[in-house]
Parts: structure tokens; sequence; C-alpha cells
């Protein structure tokens, strides 16, 4: 009987495991796409008029423990770290893991706004993941962004490089070869100036995914942060958080993308006094209840912000024309810039034949003076001959009249 008993509450138990388990998944099903299945009045919107939940520090979750402090950090605190290497290395990352879920799987949650912090490590040759503690690569990151995007076609991610250290111009530029060769077509370029954040219909339909929030301008598919603003509040108190979200997020500029940061800061002294707790205990669960609460009072009507469905079709076909008009200037500059060159070449081929034919000109020309000169010479030549002659004719004829006379 009682092994009955406990064989039923074992098949109960595995039933219901299962049923979490499936749930779990299926939920994570939803949130892997709920880009696509958004209401199409909702697509139309432009991005800035979407809530885009974002993770901060998003590739944290797999700091290198270490006894050095990174180069993101202030002096003091690595000058600290130095002196107490193994507290340092105790306490580092408790204080540093931002993330429990790596990036593949908060995209899976929902995420679709992704923090990245990177430093060039000379000693490796790469770019790293950064926050106190060196985590993954920069090109692992993209890889996982990657397959994920390929595999939900319809969602669209913001990556946002908020800093970089240690970088020179050949870091930047290969960490643009690494996003283009990783997402190539999906990038999506820039907006032009006094034009509103394209719509995620828009996007859809393009085949754009992935924008570029950088703080150098190297290509079209970087956005400046002028087109992303991203205020930093840099307090542990719930109510300045509070008031600094209400205050930015009433005077942002509604035709651009924002940064609510809804996250608490540290301070030495918040180690000091919670020394065997940790980030997510002492900052991210009191910061997460702040948060909640303050989109709990102040979450606006969809009446006030959805614009009737004519207004916003309107504003995608602009914004459709607008692009066409784009990409029709940027091929008739790359045809210009192809006939340009076509004349330089020309130009510097004839460059070359007047250069080869200058030595063959000046040959010429001195074989032509040495033959007038030549000629001359024979003309003057005999000039004087025939003078000689009719010298001696006339001196002749003298001679002979004078012995007439005699």
């Amino acid at each position: 009987m009682k092994f009955a008993k406990r064989r039923e509450k074992y098949a109960r138990e595995s039933v219901e495991g299962w049923q979490d388990g499936h749930r779990e998944e299926c939920c994570q099903d939803r949130h892997a796409s709920w880009m696509t299945d958004l209401p199409h009045h909702v697509k139309q919107l432009p991005l800035s008029k979407l809530t885009i939940p974002g993770s901060h520090d998003s590739g944290t979750s797999n700091l290198v423990p270490s006894t050095v402090a990174g180069v993101d950090q202030p002096k003091h605190i690595r000058d600290l770290v130095r002196r107490f290497p193994r507290i340092a290395k105790f306490l580092m990352p408790r204080w540093s893991v931002t993330q429990h879920l790596d990036v593949t799987k908060q995209l899976q949650q929902g995420i679709r706004y992704l923090d990245i912090r990177c430093v060039a490590v000379r000693e490796e040759n790469r770019l790293r993941v950064i926050h106190c503690l060196l985590g993954d690569t920069i090109r692992n990151i993209l890889l996982k962004i990657k397959y994920f995007l390929h595999m939900h076609p319809q969602e669209v991610v913001i990556l946002d490089f908020q800093h970089v250290y240690n970088f020179v111009f050949e870091d930047h530029v290969e960490l643009c070869r690494a996003l283009i060769t990783g997402f190539g077509a999906a990038l999506c370029p820039r907006p032009p100036k006094d034009q509103a954040v394209y719509s995620l219909q828009f996007m859809q339909d393009s085949g754009f995914q992935v924008i570029v929030i950088y703080p150098v301008e190297l290509a079209q598919f970087c956005w400046t942060r002028e087109l992303c603003p991203s205020p930093w509040p840099n307090t542990t108190s719930p109510a300045f958080l509070k008031d600094f979200l209400i205050k930015n997020t009433s005077a942002r500029d509604p035709n651009l993308l924002f940064v609510s940061q809804g996250i608490f800061t540290p301070r030495p002294a918040t180690v000091i006094f919670h020394p065997v707790s940790t980030l997510e205990t002492a900052c991210a669960k009191p910061c997460n209840a702040t948060v909640k609460s303050w989109l709990q009072q102040h979450q606006t009507k969809p009446s006030n912000q959805c614009k009737s469905e004519e207004e916003v079709v309107q504003n995608s076909s602009s914004q459709h024309h607008q692009i066409q008009q784009q990409r029709i200037h940027q091929q008739n500059e790359q045809q210009q810039n192809l006939g340009q060159t076509k004349q330089q070449k020309v130009q510097l081929n004839i460059r070359k034949t007047r250069q080869e034919a200058l030595p063959l000109k000046q040959q010429q020309k001195s074989q032509q003076r040495q033959q007038q000169d030549q000629q001359l010479l024979t003309q003057q030549q005999d000039h004087l001959l025939k003078q000689q002659e009719e010298q001696q004719l006339t001196q002749q004829q003298d001679h002979h009249l004078t012995q007439q006379q005699d």
C-alpha cells in the first residue's frame, strides 16, 4: 500500500514537473517572438513609441574571476584591488555579475535591447566584454545573436555599445567588420536628420533586424548617441531614481529612441557595509521593485499613444519612400564615384603617355635643330665660295684690262 502511494506520488510529481517545463518552454517561445506577434497597427508605430525591454551589462553572465580590476573602474578602486588581492578576488565576482542568463536566453525571454561594454585586450588581440572583470569575446556574443535572429527573422535587436575601452582606430574597424560579417544586410542604416525613427513594420518588410548604437560614426549602420539618449541616474536611492525616470521620460524627444536606465549603481560604501551580499540582493532586487512601481503608476493608456491607422500608414509609406530615395541617391553617388575614378584613370594614362612621349619629342626637336644648323652652315659655306669666285673673276678682269692699256 505504501509502495503504491509512493509510486502515485512520484508519478504526480513527474507529471507536474513535465507540465512546468512545458509551460516554461511555451512561455519562452511566446517571449522569443513577441515582436512577430504584435498587432498590425502597433507594428506601424515608430520604434520610439514601443516599450522595448532591455538588460544592463548584458554580457556579464560568465565573467572570469581575477585579482585585477578592469580599466572601466576608477583609479582608487584599482588601487584597492591591487593592495588587497585576496579580498578583491572574493568580492569582485559578487559585485560585477549583473546577469545570470547569457545573451541567448535573454533574447528568448524577450530582451531586445542589449547593453554591451567591451575592451580591447592587447595580450590576446581580442575584444571582450568588461564589467570590472573580463567576460566572453564579442565575436561569440555576436554569433549567439546572429543564430537567434536567423531562427526569428521578424525580431529586431538593438545593440548599444555604451562604452569601449583601450580602443584605437583599428579596433573600431575590426568591430565594425565583425558586425558586417555577422549581420550583413540585416544592419539597419541610421535615419536621416529631422526624421522619425523607423517603424517595426518597415524594418520587418525591409529585412532589417539589428540597430547598432555606436560611439563613433564609422559606417552608415552606426547610429550615434544623439539618436538614442541614455541618461545615467548614478544613485542607490529609490526616490531619486523614480524622480529621475519621471523627469527624463517626460522631457524626451518622441521621435528618437530613448533608454530609461532603471538601475542602481553601488558606491564603495555599499560594498563595505554589505561585504557578504551581492549586486543582485543589495541593488538589483530593490531597484526592480522601484522600477515596477514606477511603471504601474505612470503607465500610459494605449489610446494616448496610438495614432489612427490612416496616419500610421501615411507615416510608414513616407518612411519607405524616403528610404528608397536614400538608396537611389547612394547608388547614384556610387556611379558618380565610379565615373570619376574612370576619368581619373584615363587622365593618369594620358599623363603617362605624355611623359613617355616627352623624351621622343625632345629628341626629334634636337635632331631638327641639328639639321637646321647644318643647313645654315652649308648655306654660309656656299655663299662664301660664291663670294671668293666673284672676287677672283673681278681680279682677273682688272688684270686683263691693265694689260690691254699697257
